[in-house]
């Protein structure tokens, strides 16, 4: 009797450990799986956003597909559309990709306009690959000196002669505004782009135009 429950468990024993190896198997397989189903579907995501992108280059995408660019009046609203629609794009893309939307750029030069839209857009990131990437939520970041009233002011008050970025930063911290050199070289090029007020003399060094110094002294 007692033979028989031991031949029984030991049957019962090695029939589990037979299930449990099978098991282990069939797990290590299904881990294999969802890697190899991970590479993929990423795979298969960067050749469906190729094609789209392509699709938008070309006029071939479907309607249903196609950015809805009508009635858009800013350049940077414009490219948050497109990269909502497309994922990381490139300056290059951005700009071939507007233009073949018919997107009417107010300036000759539209990479560079591109770049001064964006600047520290709170809805953006940029990869390491120097592509635009949409991350959704705005992101606090310091204001940019749009409208560089203390600039005028700094300017007049050194009779308009030329001024680097760190003198010109450094000037108009004594007037109480508070920004970064970074900010301060983006307003004075998105100016120079946008703006009659000021213009640069050689590299580096900025000044008002002689009309508008004239009419602030």
């Amino acid at each position: 009797m007692e033979a028989n429950r031991n031949g029984f468990e030991s049957q019962v024993l090695g029939y589990i450990k037979d299930a449990e190896r099978e098991y282990q198997e069939l797990e290590d397989r299904q881990a294999q799986l969802n890697s190899q189903m991970a590479a993929v579907k990423e795979t298969l995501d960067t050749l469906r956003k190729a094609l789209q992108f392509h699709r938008a280059r070309t006029g071939k995408i479907e309607r249903e597909e196609e950015p809805k660019l009508s009635g858009v009046k800013t350049l940077r609203e414009a490219c948050h559309i497109l990269l909502q629609q497309y994922g990381d794009m490139d300056k290059q893309q951005l700009k071939d990709t507007l233009e073949h939307e018919g997107f009417q750029f107010a300036t000759k030069r539209p990479i560079s306009a591109i770049h001064f839209a964006l600047v520290n857009d709170g809805y953006i990131t940029i990869t390491e690959e120097g592509s635009y990437q949409w991350i959704g939520n705005k992101v606090q970041r310091p204001p940019v000196l749009t409208l560089p009233k203390a600039t005028i002011r700094f300017f007049v008050k050194r009779s308009n002669a030329p001024a680097s970025i760190p003198e010109v930063l450094d000037g108009i911290k004594k007037l109480g505004v508070r920004t970064t050199a970074k900010d301060l070289h983006d307003a004075l090029e998105m100016e120079l782009m946008y703006s009659d007020k000021t213009e640069r003399v050689k590299e580096g060094k900025y000044h008002l135009k002689q009309d508008v110094f004239e009419a602030n002294k």
